[in-house]
């Protein structure tokens, strides 16, 4: 069994809608949520890597709260799998920040 590499360019976005609301308040580091994929994410040669609808799993790599002086919360979550027809290839990311 033959098995490939696909690498998404730099700066690429996997484009995800999570199926439960993540609370900034409440997310704790290593919470995981469910997702899906909502758009194609392709390489650079064009062919599609991760299709639109593939389930995926984001867990919350870091969580500071709000404090009385800074007003909004950091979130740092990554995307740890994809499943594409039935199987969850390996994946790195690298990590993104929000906040609010």
């Amino acid at each position: 069994m033959t098995l490939n590499t696909f690498i998404l360019p730099a700066g690429s976005e996997v484009s995800l809608r999570t199926n439960e609301t993540i609370d900034s308040a409440s997310a704790a580091e290593g919470q995981g949520y469910d997702a899906q994929v909502t758009r194609n994410a392709r390489d650079a040669n064009g062919d599609m890597v991760i299709p639109r609808g593939a389930g995926a799993r984001i867990v919350i790599k870091s969580a500071s709260k709000r404090g009385r002086f800074r007003g909004t919360s950091d979130l740092v979550p990554d995307l740890t799998s994809v499943v594409i027809d039935g199987m969850a290839p390996s994946i790195e990311t690298p990590a993104i920040a929000e906040q609010g």
